[in-house]
């Protein structure tokens, strides 16, 4: 079962909370294999990880700091989009990987072994990839600093409460539109992964209520992140390939990817049915109130 990593101390006060929890993230994303000489796939991931949960609790705190979120939160995804092509190289050869140990057809063998040959072509350095992270860890250390600092008026669940609500409506919007839209996916699957890392923090709260909630979303972002993997993966395919003729054996994998991608596409949706089945202010008023009645 998934549990949470970063999270609030029901004894603690919020701002007090959201102080700790940047510092504890700048402090992960310092250790990631910082021995290590060849930084890698999973690595770069954490790191990016890292950067997506400080965004994540700038935004839960943007209504107080706000005259500091806009600086703050341009670093840090500046600091995610010099990772991202690294992080897409391991993804694209990861998932081919995979599908060599899952297809037993040799032909569609052969083309993956020939795809992954290309991939291997160097087209970065270790030097660019440690400057990367170093660069990373930085703008987090910086951003986990200017909240430490920051005097916030708000101390309890109100200093949190507005972004919560603002969290989940965007989300349950585009829940509500994506079943229209499948174009939108890659937006919904960035705010589940916003709105998990917020659900996440303040499940301790009332743990019997907001686990379940938690659990489901962490589904939900499991298989919208491997749907976006294979978008990821096809994109390439796309940019390698010339004249591909349906029937051939690099043709079949494609199809192959696209059900693959279908089936986690309609996982997702179901899991979203069981979320987003309330209106946002009704949602929000059991969540206020189960956690102020505790």
């Amino acid at each position: 079962m998934a549990k949470p990593i970063f999270f609030l101390n029901p004894n603690e006060s919020i701002d007090h909370a959201i102080k700790r929890i940047s510092k504890q993230i700048a402090q992960n994303c310092q250790t990631i294999n910082q021995n290590k000489e060849d930084l890698r796939g999973e690595d770069i991931h954490q790191v990016r990880l890292c950067l997506k949960r400080m965004r994540s609790l700038l935004r839960l705190i943007k209504p107080e700091y706000s005259k500091l979120y806009a600086i703050q939160n341009k670093k840090i995804k500046m600091a995610s989009s010099f990772l991202a092509p690294y992080r897409d190289h391991s993804i694209i050869r990861e998932t081919l990987k995979n599908y060599l140990n899952t297809i037993s057809d040799q032909n569609i063998h052969f083309e993956i072994k020939k795809l992954l040959e290309k991939l291997n072509l160097p087209f970065y350095t270790d030097i660019k990839i440690m400057w990367a992270i170093a660069y990373a860890n930085y703008q987090i250390e910086q951003t986990a600093q200017s909240i430490t600092n920051f005097t916030f008026k708000q101390t309890g669940f109100d200093l949190i409460q507005t972004s919560l609500f603002d969290s989940y409506k965007k989300t349950y919007s585009l829940f509500n539109s994506v079943k229209q839209n499948h174009e939108i996916f890659h937006e919904w699957r960035k705010n589940i992964k916003y709105f998990t890392y917020h659900i996440e923090l303040i499940v301790p709260l009332n743990p019997s209520k907001l686990y379940p909630l938690y659990s489901k979303l962490k589904k939900t972002g499991s298989c919208l992140g491997e749907s976006h993997d294979l978008f990821i993966v096809l994109e390439w395919i796309d940019q390698q390939i010339k004249n591909l003729k349906i029937l051939s054996p690099l043709g079949k994998l494609i199809y192959i990817i696209l059900s693959h991608d279908s089936d986690l596409k309609k996982d997702a949706l179901n899991h979203g049915n069981k979320i987003f089945d309330k209106k946002p202010k009704k949602w929000m008023s059991s969540i206020h109130n189960s956690i102020l009645s505790l």
